[in-house]
């Protein structure tokens, strides 16, 4: 397995947990990494996101609940289509499509969460692979 898709695959994990973990957690992940990449399929755990209210600069009534940016608006079976022309790897493009196909979200608002929900537009923000998702989502766009 490369390093790049291992990297990709431990988004959520801190570094810092890696580094001083020591072999067992680099062979833990690296075993975590190459089961998903074998079955295609990911953890229940890891396709669950909590969307929480984050105050600009400290002040609610500054925070802006209504932006939407371009990693907000990637059409999942567009990107499918987009993966496709380029030629990326079946296998790579499956367990991506696993991970969105599966990701669900949470609100966690005034201390409350609500239910699980499924999105079918949109990329991770903060993973590494969003970014490179969402460039060749509008390389083939425009």
């Amino acid at each position: 397995m490369s390093d790049i898709v291992a990297g990709l695959l431990l988004r959520n994990i801190p570094s810092e947990l890696i580094k001083h973990g020591g072999e067992a957690t680099t062979t833990a992940c690296t075993v975590q990494c190459q089961r998903i990449l074998g079955e295609k399929k990911w953890p229940k755990e890891w396709t669950q996101s909590l969307v929480i209210q984050l105050p600009k600069n400290g002040n609610l009534k500054l925070y802006e609940s209504h932006r939407i940016k371009d990693f907000d608006r990637v059409w999942h079976d567009g990107l499918w289509y987009v993966i496709r022309r380029f030629h990326i790897d079946e296998g790579l493009k499956q367990v991506i499509q696993d991970f969105y196909g599966n990701a669900s979200n949470t609100v966690l608002l005034s201390g409350q969460q609500g239910d699980f929900f499924r999105t079918s537009v949109g990329v991770l923000q903060g993973c590494l692979l969003s970014l490179v998702l969402l460039n060749l989502f509008i390389e083939k766009i425009i």
